[in-house]
């Protein structure tokens, strides 16, 4: 895997300096698109990661994913793939994890007007 980004990890030392850790890396897109995860990460009650990719997935629009540790790795999850019609493509910014449980988050394209779109996600 690799070459479409990774999900890291820094860890402060005592000694004030920091240990860099990945935790996943994201295999690339095809079609030309090495671009795979985007923006900072939510993480909910039980460690549990969520973002987005610009254009990975199965129809390369993207996706909405979790991550779950497993021992000592991480499990990847596709909760969704943009498909680049009414749901939108290529997310864009930070995926919040709102209280209800559900994730919310912006796609860059897609939607009625072409122009994007705002989702909504129950992981």
């Amino acid at each position: 895997m690799g070459g479409a980004g990774t999900v890291f990890e820094l860890s402060p030392n005592p000694d004030g300096s920091w240990t860099y850790s990945v935790l996943y890396s994201f295999a690339g897109g095809s079609g030309g698109c090495g671009i795979g995860v985007s923006n900072s990460l939510a993480v909910d009650g039980d460690g549990n990661l969520y973002g987005t990719t610009w254009c990975t997935g199965l129809y390369t629009r993207g996706t909405v994913f979790k991550l779950t540790k497993t021992g000592d790795s991480w499990t990847y999850t596709p909760l969704h793939d943009f498909t680049g019609g009414s749901d939108g493509a290529n997310a864009s910014g930070s995926v919040l994890l709102h209280p209800n449980g559900k994730l919310y988050g912006t796609a860059a394209y897609g939607g009625s007007q072409g122009a994007g779109v705002v989702w909504e996600i129950t992981p």
